[in-house]
């Protein structure tokens, strides 16, 4: 009897996997060229880059911290660099006058996530939102595994491509921000001031994990394959990023390959705490946008990061609190370069359900800075 309710038990169990895989392979966060304008109301067009030879180079260097842990990954890309086809929306094409804005999602995410930005600045400033490629490009090109260099690479030559070299403002949330930080450091493209939605804190991958990541990710070239993956690796992936379930059933299977390359690639503490030191000492204009009860990262990880940026936690000055009603704290006084907006609710995408606030507070940020 025993073992017939063990049976049952371990059949459930599978079922249930297996409901999860197969929703998370839906592809519920693709939307059509046609829709995206529709509900943007600007058109959505494209343009081929070719990016990253220097970046390449640097990682195929043997004294490269990678390449203990992923010899050969990148030993397939041409010398010249990698070509891709990125679909992206520009509000002002054909006017070089209006300030430039580029817009940054997360991952998983998508130039849909900036709907109600799009719609409130999108006739005042010249705003550039690019798609990031997901985990499809990676198995189809052999090349691109989301590490923040690589998708730095690709953003500033996306920027060239549109005759680009000056940005006013980088906006990003969520696994944008680590691109932003490598932009900024590199230096290839002026940036002016950056805002921070819910950026991902320091997440420490042990050298094990970077290669069992890139193991089973590397496996992932047939449908079947990635089924595999889905079924007895999810939870791993859960683990790696503290990510709740609900977020993996909504999100489609290349973004979720993406996701655990960028876990694999792109949290490292000493890097993440020299590029947030560094936006200290150069005092750029910041507005940090961190969520209380964020599902995805807990709160004392932003703490971290403001801490690395020189505001300590019981040091109040800079915050500005919203609170479940969308009512905002009395103003105080603030840095000559850094603000920080705490949502108590709305979760990892505050700025979405509390978008009229974000953007106020994005209205008097740019005033400020430009």
């Amino acid at each position: 009897m025993f073992a017939i309710v063990v049976a049952i038990s371990s059949a459930i169990a599978v079922v249930c996997r297996l409901v999860v895989v197969f929703r998370a392979t839906r592809r519920t966060t693709d939307l059509g060229d046609e829709e995206l304008e529709e509900r943007l109301g600007f058109a959505v067009r494209t343009t081929e880059v070719l990016f990253g030879r220097e970046v390449y180079a640097r990682l195929r260097r043997k004294d490269h911290p990678f390449q203990r842990d992923v010899k050969d990954l990148w030993k397939s890309v041409p010398e010249e660099g990698v070509r891709h086809v990125i679909s992206y929306v520009d509000t002002a094409p054909d006017d070089a006058t209006k300030r430039t804005l580029l817009l940054l999602h997360g991952m998983p995410g998508g130039i849909i996530d900036w709907e109600p930005f799009v719609r409130h600045f999108g006739r005042e400033y010249r705003l550039l939102v690019p798609q990031l490629p997901d985990f499809h490009f990676s198995r189809t090109s052999g090349h691109f595994w989301h590490s923040n260099e690589e998708r730095a690479a690709l953003v500033t030559a996306f920027a060239a491509a549109l005759g680009v070299n000056r940005v006013n403002a980088l906006v990003c949330h969520s696994g944008g921000n680590p691109v932003a930080l490598a932009l900024i450091e590199a230096r290839e493209l002026d940036v002016g001031s950056l805002v921070m939605i819910t950026p991902p804190g320091f997440q420490w991958i042990s050298s094990a994990q970077r290669q069992q990541g890139v193991r089973m990710c590397r496996t992932a070239s047939s449908r079947f394959r990635r089924l595999l993956f889905l079924f007895l690796f999810t939870d791993y992936v859960m683990r790696l990023f503290g990510v709740r379930e609900t977020l993996v059933r909504n999100t489609t299977r290349d973004q979720f390959f993406g996701m655990t390359f960028l876990a694999v690639f792109s949290f490292d503490e000493r890097v993440f705490r020299r590029r947030y030191q560094a936006l200290k000492d150069r005092k750029l204009p910041v507005l940090f946008v961190m969520a209380e009860k964020d599902g995805l990262f807990p709160q004392w990880k932003f703490l971290k990061t403001l801490e690395w940026m020189g505001v300590a936690e019981d040091d109040r000055r800079v915050f500005t609190e919203v609170d479940a009603n969308g009512k905002r704290s009395p103003r105080t006084e603030a840095s000559d370069w850094l603000r920080v907006v705490n949502f108590r609710f709305g979760g990892h995408f505050c700025f979405l359900k509390f978008a009229p606030l974000f953007h106020e507070e994005c209205e008097e940020f740019f005033a400020k800075t430009f």
